[in-house]
């Protein structure tokens, strides 16, 4: 059960540094180019991974 929660620990970690990633290049990407677009492109590079690619469960 240890190693269960280390994973999971490693997880959160792991979510929070992509989502604050993202957020910081598009905070750059808003102070560089000034327009929602760019933003909204960031946010969309970002995340599209997660929503093409969602986890499989094991067969």
């Amino acid at each position: 059960m240890r190693y269960l929660y280390l994973l999971l620990a490693g997880v959160l970690v792991n979510s929070l540094g992509s989502g604050l990633t993202a957020f910081g290049l598009a905070v750059f990407a808003y102070t560089t180019y000034g327009t929602a677009s760019a933003v909204a492109m960031v946010q969309l590079c970002a995340f599209a991974p997660s929503c093409c690619w969602p986890p499989r469960p094991a067969p």
